[in-house]
């Protein structure tokens, strides 16, 4: 997953190449505190006008009006800078500082237009106030493309003078609940309070009514109680879910396979809860600085415990060794086996009493030590390598995350998760209910527990701050009364979604074709746009798109003399020709959003086009060409919630582009690309990021990483060559998702992916196969007989919106529906003629 903890932004606009990268370790300094101004008499020896290096930073024409000194926070590292609130932009000068007369110079080895971090404020989502080194002086900004930087201010007065500049601006951008990062106003209590809101609702009422996910929750309390991506210390904590790493099977439905969640990870057990209730009531303070009692000497959540489970993932490699002073653990200490982790967590004497990490329910790389690190070898002789997974994961990392996620949102958890968010967020997290459950930690994890800033010795303290980042943080405290059950019931009323465990063979098909192209849109049905009434639908021909959200306007790159045209689908006026897109014919084109179109051409380029959305645009604005590709473009598919573009061509390679930055992920191929000819249709789950690329007789499932989940080629199941290709898309954590594949032969064919045991190694191995094959009812004559005609070629497939409607188009402009049930008695209006 393309994570990054600190974004950063290169002022070019050249062509990225495909051995270019697209993530950048975090940041490290060496600096743990925001530094001190230097004098600016080294400003003036370094010969540096403020007007020139203003100029050279900053966009043209951009003023600056309001300059402050902050550091940005990365892992466990903080880098001085400056942030600067200009008239269009936000710029976060990285090595650099301001001088007392207002002088903005560099003051590091961070030189040029790399060190800048620049958003438009349209791009800027959201900001939130939080803490750096417990210290109310932090604030981290979120963009709409997914990326946030923490910044530390000299004190809290400074930061809340940034804040308040910054809302002046975007106030309009986060007052709805759904469009705030955390899922509510910025300055919203998180508590069932009735604020006047967009929505009504705030977002702790969202997750009671199951409008929102566990996960998704969790997230946003995390959030809200300052805990951070950019800062290891105080990185976003999720609870164990599941106690039981023995079986080959699990079974959700039995509480016995979970963990207690109205307990702290100290308490599990009476023998151990019984050891640190003694520990909390016979506390002497040897230190004699009035040390509180507390039951743990240890924390849930530290920098030691994230960089750990992080180990075999880099930049949190470097991280870990930095926290361990450079070299790695004993091996018998570090994080090896899940189950291992859990008994020590929950059962064994000793302080261990870590939680885990958001990870654990999303990123199965972490679970693999891809990078052949040497981590050493325990004392029983065993080298650590990949983590050792319980066995009903089947001895794959995705299948972990995805059980684990699967169990975060079962029924059971959602019951209790309430209990655990008392412990962490809630009013059992501080006071005499944290003392009567066994919750009370080392006073200096508490916010407000200290001012580093009024330390005046600097070994006292450095001393301070090396406890706080080796005891870890608490969360800042969101409740402070017992937090709310989630309502279950409304899981009943779910209906049935479009996975092979719903009984597929049970969908319904239309009777007559539900829409049919007009004849000046004749030919083969290309693009579907399937909301959640089929009434709605909407169909172009082949080279056709329509442009989102609106859906109301159409491209069109069908004509011979290589041009692309802009009209509106409804009534064909307004019409714009845009010429020389490229050096030949348009293939294929996606769009995005309204303001992004991507086209691929025979020229072997994909090239980015902005100015989209502008009514009556005579011209687009060329943003990017991308190369990679050594043969003509064929398709392209695009996911936004993921930030990627795939691309294939003619020579069986797809290529994965980061859609924020416009460069080169990574390579998709395989040994049987090039022989089984040109990639013809491309999908992307905008769920979970996996990809699906079919050439002619072949099916290809990746992650998002670009591994190669499975395939099938040349079987007995693809006997007529692939034209299309679509993924249902249940649920992040299901494993009964469907793959769609439309072929020449008229048949749409459904794929289940599941796993089978190997007989030969008797290990578990995922495979592919039809668990459906769908036929469009045949024509009929004058007397009511069938008519045996072979049937047109399927050259387009999508799901709807609500996963409950299968839809595929044909050569002769007709579209079908495929429907469960539930929903094929809801009423379909016939559309012959496309207007």
């Amino acid at each position: 997953v393309n994570r990054r903890a600190a974004a950063t932004t290169s002022s070019g606009t050249t062509s990225s190449g495909a051995g270019a990268g697209s993530t950048a370790p975090l940041p490290v300094s060496g600096l743990s505190t925001l530094m001190d101004v230097p004098d600016p008499q080294v400003a003036e020896e370094e010969d540096q006008d403020e007007d020139s290096v203003l100029i050279r930073l900053l966009d043209r024409g951009d003023e600056p009006r309001l300059k402050e000194e902050a550091s940005l926070v990365s892992g466990l590292d903080s880098s001085q800078g400056v942030l600067l609130l200009c008239a269009a932009r936000v710029y976060f000068l990285d090595g650099y500082t301001v001088a007392a007369d207002g002088t903005v110079y560099e003051c590091g080895e961070t030189k040029g237009s790399d060190s800048v971090i620049k958003w438009s404020y349209e791009d800027i989502r959201d900001c939130r106030r939080g803490r750096y080194l417990l210290q109310d002086r932090a604030l981290e900004i979120f963009s709409e493309e997914g990326i946030n930087i923490l910044l530390a201010f000299a004190d809290r007065n400074r930061r809340d003078l940034v804040y308040s500049s910054i809302q002046q601006v975007i106030a309009p951008l986060a007052e709805s609940t759904e469009e705030g990062v955390a899922g509510m106003a910025r300055d919203a209590k998180v508590e069932r309070l009735p604020f006047a809101l967009f929505s009504g609702k705030t977002v702790t009422q969202r997750w009671e009514s199951g409008e929102i996910s566990n996960f998704q929750y969790l997230m946003n309390l995390n959030t809200l109680a300052g805990r951070s991506y950019n800062d290891l210390n105080q990185y976003p904590v999720f609870p164990w879910i599941l106690a039981d790493y023995e079986h080959e099977t699990l079974d959700l439905e039995d509480p016995a396979v979970y963990r207690d969640l109205s307990k702290p990870m100290g308490a599990l057990t009476p023998n151990r809860a019984e050891g640190f209730r003694m520990r909390y009531e016979s506390w002497e303070d040897a230190t004699g600085e009035g040390t509180p009692p507390f039951h743990y000497g240890t924390h849930y959540s530290s920098a030691a415990i994230v960089s750990g489970f992080l180990i075999r993932l880099e930049p949190f490699t470097k991280l870990f060794l930095k926290v361990q002073g450079g070299y790695f653990d004993h091996p018998d200490r570090m994080f090896h086996s899940v189950a291992e982790a859990w008994k020590s967590a929950s059962e064994k004497g000793g302080g261990d009493v870590r939680e885990i990490i958001p990870e654990f329910f999303y990123l199965p790389e972490f679970l693999l030590n891809t990078n052949n690190f040497d981590l050493g070898t325990k004392q029983n002789g065993v080298t650590l390598g990949d983590v050792l997974l319980p066995p009903w994961a089947k001895g794959s990392p995705r299948e972990f995350v995805r059980i684990n996620r699967q169990a975060l949102e079962s029924d059971y958890v959602s019951q209790h998760l309430h209990e655990w968010i008392d412990l962490i967020f809630g009013y059992k997290q501080q006071g005499e209910e944290a003392r009567k459950c066994l919750n009370v930690f080392h006073h200096l994890t508490y916010e407000g527990a200290v001012d580093i800033d009024a330390i005046q010795d600097p070994v006292q303290r450095q001393a301070t701050i090396s406890i706080i980042n080796n005891f870890g943080q608490t969360p800042r405290q969101l409740f402070k009364k017992p937090h709310p059950q989630k309502r279950i019931n409304y899981k009943a009323q779910l209906p049935m979604t479009i996975a092979w465990r719903n009984k597929l063979e049970r969908l319904v098909c239309s009777g007559h074709p539900i829409k049919t192209l007009s004849a000046a849109m004749s030919g083969d049905v290309g693009q579907i746009v399937a909301g959640d009434r089929p009434d709605k639908l909407l169909a172009v021909r082949q080279g056709q798109l329509l442009v989102p959200p609106s859906w109301t306007r159409c491209l069109d790159w069908n004509s011979p003399t290589h041009v692309l045209l802009s009209f509106t689908f409804d009534t064909g006026r307004d019409a714009v020709v845009y010429e020389g897109l490229h050096a030949g014919a348009i293939t294929c084109a996606v769009a995005p959003h309204a303001k992004l179109l991507i086209t691929g051409g025979a020229d072997t380029t994909v090239r980015v086009w902005l100015n989209l959305d502008q009514p009556g645009a005579r011209r687009l604005t060329l943003k990017q060409t991308l190369y990679g590709h050594e043969y003509p473009v064929t398709c392209l598919a695009a996911a936004v919630s993921y930030g990627i573009l795939v691309s294939g061509s003619e020579d069986g390679t797809c290529i994965v582009w980061d859609l924020r930055r416009f460069r080169c992920v990574r390579q998709l191929r395989t040994s049987l690309s090039s022989s089984h000819g040109s990639v013809a249709a491309l999908c992307v789950n905008n769920l979970t990021g996996d990809i699906v690329s079919c050439c002619r007789d072949g099916i290809f499932l990746w992650s998002i990483n670009g591994d190669l989940i499975v395939s099938v080629v040349g079987a007995r199941d693809v006997v007529s060559p692939i034209l299309c290709v679509a993924m249902s898309e249940p649920s992040e954590w299901a494993d009964d998702f469907v793959i769609i594949t439309g072929h020449r032969d008229g048949h749409v064919r459904v794929w289940q992916v599941a796993f089978e045991k190997d007989s030969a190694s008797n290990k578990w191995v995922q495979k592919i196969s039809v668990c459906e094959e769908l036929l469009p009812p045949p024509d009929i004559d004058a007397s009511g007989n069938p008519i045996s005609s072979p049937l047109p070629a399927v050259t387009s497939v999508t799901v709807s919106a609500d996963q409950r409607r299968l839809y595929a188009g044909n050569a002769i402009g007709q579209v079908y529906v495929w429907a469960l049930p539930d929903v094929a008695k809801a009423p379909v209006q016939m559309d012959h003629v496309e207007q």
